[in-house]
């Protein structure tokens, strides 16, 4: 789950919030996009070739900031934009495929770093089990089964992981520090800019 602010409306291409997605020698694992029309999208693969989308239908606005939460249940995926349901489950019996390749806020992997994520993003955070509906509506109201949390408050240097688990990130590009984020400061994202998590 994240917060994120888009700068635009439309974009050419989707925009990439947080992935471990290379399509290279079938290392897909997950993707949270937004689509070029402005709606989420929460890519999975079982074998790592195959890609199995799940849109939100919620149209995203400029400027504003959102909560979106991709949950795989075990049974469906889902998509909970600002703690509510955004779209009709997709069935998925899993689990995702465990991409090696590393975990990367503000793009993916295509043949290079592509589909870069423009604007801010803040407070990125993996569970190791399914958020319910009422913990997306209080956002880290009962945090257990936290396996990654990324406040993005540091100033300079490696993003702490603050779940406890060493999931640091590196930054790629100078993205820009201490812009006002939802909670504390955020991460400001252009083309060609983003944050890694080494393969784990």
């Amino acid at each position: 789950e994240c917060w994120f602010r888009p700068i635009k409306a439309r974009r050419d291409k989707p925009e990439t919030l947080v992935s471990r997605w290379q399509t290279i020698g079938a290392q897909k694992g997950f993707a949270l996009q937004i689509t070029p029309e402005g709606k989420l999208d929460f890519l999975v693969s079982k074998d790592g070739a195959v890609t199995i989308h799940h849109y939100g239908e919620s149209t995203l606005i400029e400027g504003q900031w959102v909560h979106a939460a991709a949950i795989d249940t075990g049974e469906d995926l889902r998509l909970h934009v600002n703690g509510f349901l955004d779209s009709d489950p997709t069935p998925f019996k899993g689990p995702i495929h465990q991409a090696a390749n590393p975990i990367y806020v503000g793009a993916l992997i295509q043949n290079r770093l592509d589909e870069y994520f423009e604007g801010v993003i803040d407070e990125v955070a993996f569970y190791n089990r399914s958020l319910s509906e009422t913990e997306t509506l209080t956002h880290f109201g009962n945090p257990s089964g936290l396996a990654a949390l990324w406040h993005l408050n540091e100033r300079a240097g490696v993003l702490a992981d603050s779940s406890g688990y060493g999931h640091n990130l590196f930054t790629k590009g100078n993205p820009s520090y201490e812009i006002q984020g939802r909670l504390g400061t955020a991460i400001h994202f252009k083309e060609g800019q983003v944050l890694e998590s080494p393969a784990s």
